[in-house]
């Protein structure tokens, strides 16, 4: 376990936010932006009796500024400074991928050097003062700190994931983007796979976009852990020469870079958090749940199972178990640091178990798993708002691209259990759904009426349940199919294979009806 380091600089008064809970993530980031004395508090009304050495006192004073905030101060700072921090925390983390950017053209890498650019150490001040403007007293773990905590980190990565999600999607649509990325045949036959098949190119999409988002928090907790591990060189000795100091330097750099590449493991829960977001349109496999908030609090096991992006439990479970990984990854950074520099690490367990399970076990790393429990779904809902998920006309147009799957899934199951001669009806209701995203179906078959099941699977985007459907047949568990129908059932599922694949390759041309 690693020691605590704390620096208080008598006579100065320090906020009771501080604490040695590690920097880095937005939630890090929101605990650590009020530990510093706040002007205006001293003009607070201290009771007298009290020495001028007890006046100054860290512990003491907090209690008394405690004592007179009132509860409503306490949320009125929580959710209006979650808020405005988390704006900030946004801009700041966006400034990162700029700095890349910058980086890639100037010196060919990802990461030049661990210090801030001009916007994220502007928006690193103004958290700051907000935070002297808008102080929340006493325990820097309780309720109001937390939910304070949560806002920003929320608020923070939503606007930053949803815009960096938009783009990369867009990215896919511009004549010019295409046509750079695919020269090559097989480039272009892959573009038509990704776009046509909807599940694809969600995947896609989010991971891409997960990627990004990665990095520019990575960056964000790499700019803390430079700091808190430059500083624990420094403060391990004090007595060190310039030489010493470059070299400290280049120690914590080094740990900034360890800590960037170990986030990277959690770009997959990055991606998940943006996944299926942006649904797209004319995509072979694009179900939609159900609407409703109770909906995505349901079968969580089976969202596990097959994972289902929706479902708030999961992603609260997913950004806990990050805040987790995160915060023990930039405690053990610092202790290689101190190791490697050759300096005292009696603080910390020399078994690699032992040290990890005490960075895991500390209550600092447990709260923020907590805090990450309980702001992960908060973080999606938020990302959806921003991404525009949550308008009248996208609210309106989901529900009726639901309603259209629903009739599709139902036509299937009727003709797959022999209670439908013909789909008249439902590709009539098909070819009325325009408004909702869906293209008319159209004639792109003439005879086969499981073709045409297919087809209008396809442009509702249900082919996985269709595909779900034949197998449930063909694995006929309830023993209630005939070995004709199940032989039916396993052509028709080759067959779908191969139609699936011939509308993706033929959708996007005009005249797709004389192709397919």
């Amino acid at each position: 376990m690693r020691k605590a380091i704390t620096t208080i600089s008598t006579p100065q008064v320090v906020n009771s936010n501080n604490s040695s809970t590690p920097d880095g993530s937005g939630i890090r980031k929101a605990l650590s932006t009020t530990n510093k004395v706040f002007p205006s508090d001293t003009q607070r009304q201290i009771p007298t009796g009290l020495s001028l050495e007890e006046s100054y006192d860290q512990s003491r004073i907090n209690q008394i500024y405690e004592s007179n905030q009132t509860g409503y101060e306490k949320a009125f700072n929580a959710i209006v400074g979650g808020l405005l921090s988390g704006g900030l925390t946004a801009i700041e983390d966006l400034s990162y991928l700029a700095q890349t950017a910058e980086s890639l053209v100037t010196e060919g890498k990802l990461v030049g050097d661990w210090e801030r650019n001009a916007v994220a150490e502007a928006m690193v001040k103004a958290k700051e003062e907000l935070g002297e403007a808008l102080p929340i007293y006493g325990n820097p773990m309780s309720f109001w700190n937390g939910l304070k905590s949560v806002i920003d980190s929320a608020v923070g990565f939503a606007i930053p994931g949803a815009g960096v999600l938009k783009g990369v999607s867009t990215l896919q649509k511009l004549p010019r983007a295409l046509q750079l990325a695919t020269r090559t045949a097989r480039a272009r036959s892959a573009l038509n796979i990704l776009r046509g098949s909807g599940g694809a190119e969600r995947v896609f999409n989010s991971v891409a976009a997960g990627t990004i988002q990665n990095h520019m928090e990575g960056m964000m907790m790499g700019m803390e852990v430079y700091e808190n591990t430059l500083n624990s060189l420094m403060e391990a000795n004090p007595n060190a020469n310039a030489q010493d100091i470059a070299l400290f330097e280049e120690t914590a750099s080094n740990a900034a870079d360890n800590f960037l590449v170990a986030n990277r493991a959690m770009i997959l829960t990055d991606a998940f958090g943006l996944h299926g977001i942006y649904q797209g349109k004319q995509m072979v496999r694009n179900l939609i749940n159900a609407p409703g908030w109770q909906n995505r609090f349901r079968q969580f096991g089976q969202s596990i199972i097959r994972p289902n992006a929706d479902n708030l439990i999961l992603q609260n479970t997913k950004e806990g178990i990050e805040e987790i990984y995160q915060g023990v990854q930039q405690q053990e950074q610092q202790y290689q640091a101190l190791k490697d520099s050759g300096l005292d690490t009696s603080g910390y367990e020399s078994d690699n178990f032992d040290r990890l399970w005490g960075f895991i076990s500390e209550p600092s790393t447990l709260y923020e798993g907590l805090l990450g429990f309980v702001g992960g779904g908060a973080q999606r809902i938020l990302t959806e708002v921003a991404s525009g998920k949550f308008s009248s006309s996208a609210r309106a147009q989901r529900r009726e691209a639901y309603n259209q799957q629903q009739e599709v899934i139902k036509a299937s199951e009727d003709y797959l259990t022999g209670k439908m001669a013909d789909l008249k009806k439902v590709i009539n209701v098909i070819q009325g759904a325009e408004e909702a995203g869906v293209p008319i179906v159209g004639d792109l078959v003439q005879d086969k009426e499981f073709m045409k099941l297919a087809v209008m699977n396809f442009e509702a985007g249900t082919t996985e349940m269709l595909e779900t459907q034949l197998d449930d047949i063909i694995a006929n568990k309830d023993e209630k199919y005939s070995e004709e129908v199940i032989a039916d059932a396993r052509r028709h599922r080759e067959l779908l294979k191969e139609l699936e694949s011939d509308y993706v390759k033929y959708n996007k041309y005009e005249n797709k009806t004389e192709i397919f």
